[in-house]
């Protein structure tokens, strides 16, 4: 299956696979307050580059934050669309999790980021040969401690935290037994804070 990762958590990257072999990715996009613009130019033009058009993608990971409301929101609805247009299957998977991944060691990694109001949002995962989830993420006053990890990061670089970036192309390797592809996407952004 032609799989296309996006994540617009923290800046915007895409990423395209094929049998979840990774292909081809960007990173570090920036399209400021044209996202919502400059953005599907891009990427028709990232995968015609790659010999792909938008009907050609069966299945859409999209990252899901903690992270950019903006940004997160505005890649969600751009899946939700397609997958309505084109019969493609989707499924969100926590930015978080290409965090733990990008981090790139085995382990216990604790993944935290700022939830503002003095919190943090600290998501666990068992990384090895795959990384998986370890129980819910769990909102935490500052100075509280941390799940029990090995590792210790963020994308932000709380605390003296390693710093490891979400990025679509760490999205690709979600197991589907973790995070299931879905005929109707009914895929929600993680709130830190409950909506109002």
């Amino acid at each position: 299956m032609i799989e296309l990762a996006i994540d617009g958590s923290r800046g915007c990257s895409i990423a395209l696979a094929k049998d979840a072999v990774l292909i081809a990715s960007m990173d570090n996009l920036d399209f400021g307050r044209n996202l919502d613009v400059e953005f599907l130019p891009c990427l028709q033009s990232f995968l015609a580059e790659n010999g792909l058009a938008l009907k050609d993608v069966g299945g859409w990971t999209v990252g899901i934050g903690p992270g950019s409301f903006a940004g997160i929101r505005f890649t969600l609805a751009l899946v939700k669309g397609l997958c309505a247009v084109t019969g493609a299957k989707a499924r969100g998977v926590p930015s978080s999790f290409a965090v733990a991944v990008a981090l790139g060691k085995p382990g216990r990694v604790c993944v935290v980021q700022d939830a503002r109001c003095g919190k943090i949002y600290a998501s666990t995962y068992l990384c090895g040969e795959k990384c998986s989830p370890i129980g819910q993420a769990l909102m935490l006053e500052v100075g509280q401690p941390l799940p029990e990890c090995d590792f210790a990061c963020s994308p932000e670089g709380l605390a003296g935290e390693t710093t490891a970036q979400p990025c679509a192309k760490y999205l690709i390797s979600a197991s589907a037994e973790d995070y299931p592809w879905q005929d109707t996407p009914e895929i929600e952004p993680v709130y830190v804070r409950a909506p109002a």
